[in-house]
């Protein structure tokens, strides 16, 4: 009855120099899984957060940043076989992704892997029965319990902030 996880890996790369296309403004894009690609997706940090221009550079020309996301649940086995070859290989396809879809051929000066085996909960069905029955038989134990967090009502980030913001509503008014 646990909750299943997809694993994920975050590939942050950054260059000196601004490497994107010059046409390229935005915050990203997500690849579907009908494409058949390696990928989840991409964010475009410097063009997102352009205030971070010089992470991780202190100096010259405006820098590049991405983010490449790999795995999800769709993709979890391919994913699980790379983490195995290690971190090389999945930064191999992150690399890949910024040449085929960006058409960066140059290599990024940061390459930082982040492989997580367990990163999204899985809402299967009966998932929001048994958050119930965990709501209720941690009621019981101290009504002062409360849970939290992305396992619950949601991953995106507004998702799990609104349920925090409500939590600690509730408990302000016990």
């Amino acid at each position: 009855r646990a909750i299943n996880y997809a694993p994920v890996a975050l590939v942050t790369m950054a260059w000196p120099t601004d490497v994107l296309p010059p046409h390229l403004v935005g915050f990203g894009h997500l690849v579907p899984f009908k494409e058949e690609q390696e990928i989840l997706g991409m964010t475009w940090d410097s063009c997102t957060f352009p205030q971070q221009a010089g992470a991780p550079f202190s100096s010259g020309p405006r820098p590049t940043r991405l983010t490449v996301f790999i795995g999800g649940t769709r993709r979890a086995d391919g994913l699980r076989d790379l983490a195995r070859g290690g971190i090389d290989d999945i930064a191999a396809v992150a690399r890949r992704a910024a040449r085929n879809h960006l058409g960066i051929d140059d290599a990024a000066a940061v390459c930082e892997v982040h492989y997580m085996d367990q990163a999204i909960p899985q809402y299967n069905v009966g998932h929001l029965d048994r958050i119930a029955r965990v709501e209720r038989l941690s009621a019981r134990i101290d009504p002062r319990l409360t849970i939290s967090g992305s396992l619950l009502y949601g991953v995106a980030c507004n998702d799990i902030v609104a349920h925090a913001r409500q939590t600690a509503r509730r408990a302000t008014f016990r």
